[in-house]
């Protein structure tokens, strides 16, 4: 395994991300429509004599590794959080969650109202949800500062929220801002550099001189969404690996929380991406704990912002013991995947195997990306690997290279058999 090997792969990967990754038009629209939202919930709140509302996204919205869905019928999740400044002594889980959804459905009758396009609104166990046409969704939870919850040494933390469930009695815990900021913290190495990197390309393309100074302004000014690390990427390639996977057995499908914490505590500021997802896969397990409970081993990933609260908890779930087991199982053949493509053997056959592993449509699309250095001069036979070697060159071919046959990658097949 050499170092261009690594790097063509990591690229490849790189691309597959890309390809995952929600688009730049459909992320600015929902930041827009999220924008409206909390404008218009921040007045419903103000009419009530109450204090100005937080609306701010959580999970892999806010995170950066949001992931397009398996399926052509699916959506992208936008997970939102709808933070009222109410306290615990002042209204139950089923009044705060029913508040919500009055002011939704005012909402939605105000863009009727106005001839505007309005999304569907329906009811769940824990939030409610707006169906912006075939594009995404948004998912609203209602909560309410946590003002009874103590942490490191007694000083409370600011970010910490109850949030409703109305299957529970007790109110549940939750930090998404707190986990925000940790997870970033994870990456902070790489966040910064990449950031700079845009910064320091867009200024190239405007002929400007350079300077550390205009670089660090310019970098500021980069949004954050765009910046995409190892860490971020890893995740992302992770759970397509994991939903092609799991596809027929979706119940034992580990939740995304569960694989993002565990990777996030394996990452070590990896800046190649090959090297980030081997090391996370083999490392990850060992962030897995355990506690002796009443005779039984059970199972824990906890909360890196509250440590109380078990991300694994469904893995005790009668009938459905043998999740961890199917995790470990899972990693293991991630770990297998990358190093199978590592050993390269014709960049037809990298793309063969990432297709059956990742979905071959992403890949298909990954593969147009790279452009004729890697899929057009492949297909037209202009693509040579380098004896001993395999890295890939292109153009003449000499006595040092192999031409690599034509290939169509996969035929006349253009989506995942998957969904």
């Amino acid at each position: 395994m050499t170092t261009g090997t690594r790097d063509q792969l990591s690229d490849i990967l790189e691309q597959v991300a890309r390809s995952l990754d929600i688009p730049d038009d459909v992320h600015e629209e929902a930041v827009r429509k999220y924008d409206e939202l909390g404008h218009w919930l921040e007045e419903k709140d103000k009419e009530q004599g109450r204090r100005k509302p937080s609306i701010y996204p959580q999970g892999s919205f806010r995170l950066g590794t949001l992931v397009r869905p398996i399926s052509d019928e699916a959506d992208y999740d936008i997970d939102l959080v709808y933070e009222r400044d109410l306290r615990k002594s002042s209204t139950t889980q089923q009044q705060l969650k029913d508040e919500a959804g009055e002011h939704l459905k005012k909402f939605v009758n105000f863009l009727k109202e106005s001839h505007r396009q309005a999304p569907e609104l329906e009811s769940g166990r824990r939030c409610w949800t707006l169906q912006y046409s075939d594009q995404f969704h948004m998912d609203i939870l209602p909560a309410i500062p946590n003002d009874d919850r103590r942490e490191n040494g007694g000083k409370m933390n600011a970010t910490a929220v109850h949030i409703t469930d109305v299957d529970l009695h007790e109110w549940q815990h939750s930090n998404p801002r707190g986990y925000g900021e940790w997870f970033r913290g994870r990456m902070l190495q790489q966040f910064q550099e990449k950031r700079a990197q845009l910064a320091r390309a867009e200024l190239q393309a405007k002929g400007m001189e350079l300077t550390e100074g205009m670089i660090k302004e310019a970098a500021e000014q980069v949004p954050e969404y765009k910046v995409k690390t190892p860490l971020q990427r890893a995740v992302q390639i992770l759970k397509r690996h994991r939903d092609v996977y799991f596809k027929d057995d979706w119940d034992n499908c580990p939740a995304s929380i569960i694989l993002t914490t565990l990777a996030a505590k394996s990452y070590r500021n990896e800046g190649n991406l090959v090297d980030a997802l081997i090391n996370l896969v083999r490392g990850m397990p060992e962030y897995i704990e355990c506690r002796m409970v009443k005779g039984k081993r059970v199972a824990r990933v906890p909360n890196p912002v509250n440590s109380e609260e078990n991300f694994a908890d469904r893995w005790q779930v009668k009938n459905h013991l043998d999740r961890e087991k199917k995790f470990r199982a899972w990693l293991h053949k991630v770990e297998e995947d990358m190093t199978e493509a590592l050993k390269g053997g014709g960049i037809h056959k990298v793309f063969d195997l990432l297709g059956k592993t990742l979905g071959k449509s992403v890949v298909i699309k990954a593969a147009s990306a790279i452009g004729l250095s890697l899929f057009q001069q492949t297909a037209f036979g202009k693509l040579s690997m380098t004896k001993g070697t395999g890295i890939l060159v292109s153009g003449t071919t000499s006595g040092s290279t192999t031409p690599l046959r034509s290939h169509t990658f996969y035929g006349d097949h253009e989506t995942d058999q998957v969904s």
